[in-house]
């Protein structure tokens, strides 16, 4: 690539420069790509991949930046009895400034949303999947971005981010950028750490006319305490396939679709936020306004947006039902789980036994928080492995039921277990958890060790190694 920068010098060709992000309304762009994750402790080596596509449409543009509507769809691939693997599909409403920070911001179609300024885009978890994903937009410095540019910038809660102009990058034959970013706690680097480490490495190709990714790849690597190598990495690699603009009625309802779904997804948040205190009403509630909208604005195969309507009403429909899953808004970032930090804490209130704590009551004793739902299919597994873990007595575990009462009775009557279960339905949304089940390893610092999420034979595996190892440790201590 330094050649390439040499040749364009000698030719006279002037070196490719980035301003801004160039959007116009009707734009619709789409990245496909995959996301791994891949479990590197040594006694358990997991790995995990999934298909993301992601799409965004430009709703408006104008002098203070640019309104667009981002749909993630992350699919897990289909495993060896080659069945589809299960999906997960968001869209929400963002705005864009000029120097292409991203923001999210409430849709005009959503009657309750609060008036309100525009929040921080979710950041990069550091667990779980990329549901918010909104890397090919940046934030660039106050001047031009060109050959060997070096910017920083903040994130609340995090390590400064270190953005640099490495190289020239070559995308569908047209001269652009490669510019990178790297972001990593403070010991990540040493021999040995003492505590969870981590960094995120972040790579893009640019094109000057266009001012956002065409294709980006970031690395999220983790280091357990006392260890010398990486124990967990995920990675995202994505490419930008096509753009159209799109006008007049075409344009018109692909803004609809976007602004309603947006509005729709909001909704169920607050009400999934509130954990069921409201009832089911809500949730059907939800539903018939889904179905009134989808009865006037009839689907055509060519709105790839309505997707991301019909997963609403799939969600709201169960949790009509009494399933009733985790938000899945994210929260700020000083409220949630992250390696290596103190928990936020919450209250822990018994549902089948009379008792009232906080989880900061455990400082000094190594805990493990279990979130699960006791109606789900995994919930009698999850129960047999928890009354595990209280017979080794290596670790105080705290299981959070994220449901009804009636419904943990019922599965503690059926078990035939009298294990003391916790009321974890309004809490789990302070530890961010986006899925169920979540194990969450505390030190005896009051620390988060590891978050493991998922249900199976590997995850067991990998939750008892690191018990394991965590009491080898504190035993030779």
């Amino acid at each position: 690539m330094h050649l390439i920068m040499l040749t364009s010098l000698v030719l006279g060709a002037t070196p490719p420069e980035i301003t801004k992000p160039v959007l116009e309304k009707g734009l619709e762009i789409r990245w496909v790509g995959t996301f791994t994750e891949a479990g590197l402790l040594p006694s358990v080596r997991t790995v995990r991949k999934y298909q993301v596509d992601t799409r965004v449409f430009v709703i408006n543009v104008d002098e203070q930046g640019a309104t667009v509507a981002i749909m993630n769809r992350i699919e897990m691939e289909a495993d060896r009895s080659q069945r589809p693997g299960a999906s997960v599909v968001r869209l929400d409403l963002g705005h864009i400034s000029p120097k292409g920070v991203l923001s999210r911001i409430p849709s005009p179609a959503d009657p309750d949303a609060k008036e309100q300024e525009k929040a921080p885009w979710p950041s990069v978890p550091l667990d779980g999947l990329p549901i918010y994903e909104g890397g090919m937009f940046f934030p660039l410095p106050v001047d031009v971005v060109k050959f060997a540019s070096a910017w920083e910038t903040k994130e609340p809660g995090r390590p400064t981010k270190k953005w640099r102009v490495t190289d020239l990058a070559s995308i569908r034959a047209l001269p652009g950028l490669q510019i990178t970013m790297d972001q990593q706690t403070e010991g990540f680097q040493n021999a040995q750490v003492y505590k969870p480490e981590w960094s995120i490495s972040e790579t893009h190709a640019v094109l000057p006319a266009q001012g956002f990714s065409s294709r980006w790849t970031r690395v999220f690597e983790r280091r357990e305490a006392r260890t010398d190598a990486i124990t967990f990495r995920a990675t995202l690699e994505m490419e930008q396939k096509n753009s159209l603009v799109y006008p007049g009625r075409f344009y018109t309802e692909r803004k609809t679709e976007c602004v309603f779904a947006a509005a729709f997804t909001a909704m169920l948040d607050r009400h999934l936020a509130e954990g069921g205190r409201g009832g089911f009403a809500p949730f059907e509630s939800l539903v018939r306004r889904i179905d009134g909208y989808t009865r006037t604005h009839f689907e055509s195969d060519v709105l790839p947006y309505r997707e991301a309507i019909v997963a609403v009403r799939k969600r709201a429909e169960s949790a009509a039902k009494g399933h009733i899953p985790p938000s899945a808004d994210a929260p700020t970032p000083n409220q949630q789980l992250v390696v290596g930090a103190a928990p936020p804490d919450v209250p822990l209130t018994g549902i089948n036994h009379i008792g009232r704590e906080k989880l900061a009551d455990y400082r000094g004793q190594r805990t493990l928080v279990v979130y699960f739902q006791p109606h789900a299919s995994s919930a009698s597994g999850v129960l047999t492995l928890i009354k595990r873990l209280n017979d080794q007595k290596d670790v105080k575990v705290i299981p959070l039921a994220i449901g009804t009462k009636e419904q943990v009775l019922k599965l503690l009557a059926e078990e035939k277990s009298d294990c003391p279960i916790y009321d974890g339905s309004t809490t789990y949304q302070t530890h961010g958890l986006t899925s169920t089940p979540v194990f969450v390893l505390i030190g005896e610092n009051h620390k988060v060790e590891q978050i493991i999420p998922g249900w199976g034979s590997k995850t067991v595996q990998q939750l008892l190694s690191s018990i394991e190892q965590a009491s080898k440790t504190a035993q030779n201590k």
